[in-house]
């Protein structure tokens, strides 16, 4: 079959309406401990939301990792990391936040 593998399913994440439907980039991307089997424990956040925006539950979606991937496919080098990991973008990489 040439190589081809199959693709990894990540699982679901969190995602604002800034990146799902404004088109915004992950600004900022944060991985907890997972809610349930489906959760990567992976949020995307543009770096734009501040907290009224995020306690507005209509400005956060479920959706697949996957999905996120194709909005801004430079997550997908970071999606190994482990819970506890805090990254902002710096360019077109991200960076680990330092406490």
């Amino acid at each position: 079959m040439g190589g081809n593998r199959p693709p990894i399913d990540y699982g679901a994440c969190l995602v604002t309406r800034h990146i799902l439907d404004e088109g915004k980039k992950v600004g900022f991307m944060y991985r907890e401990q997972p809610e349930d089997d489906f959760d990567s424990g992976w949020r995307f956040l543009s770096g734009e939301e501040d907290d009224q925006y995020m306690e507005d539950e209509q400005n956060s979606f479920i959706t697949d990792v996957d999905m996120v991937i194709v909005l801004d496919a430079a997550i997908r080098h970071y999606l190994h990391l482990p819970f506890g990991t805090e990254l902002e973008r710096v360019g077109d990489k991200f960076v680990a936040l330092e406490d």
